[in-house]
C-alpha cells in the first residue's frame, strides 16, 4: 500500500468552499467537511483515503469519483466516511477489496460498487458497526481486529494480520515492516533493494521511500558503527514520487547511514 506525493491548495473558512488536491485525490472543502471528488489521473494498486485533510473530516465520496478506474485494486476508507455516492467505484474492474476504518456508510448510492472484481471483499476493524446488514453481507465482511495501517498491506500480500511485522518470513534479511515502509513487494528477495548512501559533491546522500501510511521514518548516521545519531542530518522531501533524501556533510571520515522505521497510529 502506498500513497502518492503531496500537493494541497489553501482552503476557505466556514461558509465557503474550495477545491484542491491531496495525495493524488481531488476534493472539495465545504468548510465543515470534505468530499473526495476523484483523482488527478489514473490510479493503480491500493490507495489510502485519510480521515481528514487539514483537520477537516473527509465524510463523502462523490458520485462517480472513481468511476472507470480500471487499475485501482484496493481502497482504505478513512474513519469519517459516511457517504459513498452513486457510481463511486463503478467499473473499477480490478477493485477487489475495501477496508473501512470506521462504520459502514449511512449512504451507499446506486451502482456504487457495480462492475468491481468478482473477488471483491470487505474488511473492517474492531468496533466497526453495520457490516452484518443485508447491504454488506454479500461481500463477506471480515473483522481484522484493532486498527493498524499495516493490516491492509498484509492482507494484500496474503499474510495473517497477526504476524509479527519485525520478522523476516522469506529470509532476505529485510523485515516485513521495512518492506512495507519502503514500498517493496514482500514475496521477493529485497536484500538488494535497500537504499544505499551515495556521495554527491560535499554531501553524503541517502534517498528512500518515505510515504507509507502510519510509518515514522528516522534516518541516522554513524562514524564508527557503534553509536547512531540524527545530528547533522538534513532531510528534503517527500517528492512527488513519495521519496525523501537525507544528507550529511561528507568530511572524509567514513560515515554510514541507516533507516529506522516504526509504526505510528
Amino acid at each position: 500500500m502506498r500513497e502518492s506525493g503531496k500537493s494541497e491548495s489553501a482552503r476557505v473558512g466556514q461558509g465557503g468552499s474550495s477545491t484542491g488536491i491531496h495525495e493524488q485525490l481531488n476534493y472539495t472543502d465545504n468548510g465543515a467537511y470534505i468530499e473526495i471528488t476523484g483523482a488527478t489521473g489514473t490510479l493503480s494498486g491500493d490507495i489510502y483515503i485519510p480521515d481528514s485533510i487539514g483537520g477537516i473530516p473527509i465524510t463523502e465520496i462523490a458520485p462517480n469519483a472513481f468511476n472507470g478506474q480500471a487499475e485501482l485494486k484496493g481502497v482504505v476508507l478513512g474513519a469519517n466516511v459516511s457517504t459513498i455516492g452513486s457510481g463511486a467505484f463503478q467499473g473499477a474492474s480490478k477493485l477487489d477489496v475495501l477496508f473501512f476504518k470506521g462504520d459502514t456508510p449511512s449512504t451507499l448510492g446506486p451502482n456504487a460498487l457495480s462492475g468491481v472484481s468478482q473477488q471483491f471483499l470487505v474488511y473492517y476493524f474492531q468496533g466497526g458497526v453495520g457490516f452484518g446488514s443485508a447491504t454488506w453481507a454479500s461481500y463477506s465482511p471480515s473483522d481484522l481486529g484493532g486498527y493498524s495501517p499495516l493490516k491492509p498491506w498484509l492482507v494484500r500480500y496474503g499474510y495473517a494480520v497477526t504476524v509479527d511485522v519485525t520478522t523476516d518470513p522469506n529470509g532476505d534479511d529485510v523485515p516485513l515492516i521495512l518492506e512495507y515502509a519502503l514500498d517493496l513487494v514482500p514475496q521477493v528477495s529485497n536484500s538488494g533493494n535497500i537504499p544505499h548512501a551515495i556521495v554527491n559533491g560535499q554531501m553524503l546522500e541517502y534517498t528512500y521511500y518515505s510515504s507509507a501510511s502510519g510509518i515514522t521514518y528516522a534516518p541516522e548516521v554513524s562514524r564508527a558503527l557503534f553509536s547512531w545519531s540524527s545530528q547533522g542530518i538534513t532531510i528534503n522531501g517527500p517528492t512527488s514520487t513519495g521519496h525523501s533524501t537525507a544528507s550529511v556533510l561528507n568530511t572524509g571520515i567514513p560515515c554510514f547511514f541507516r533507516l529506522v522505521v516504526t509504526e505510528s497510529m
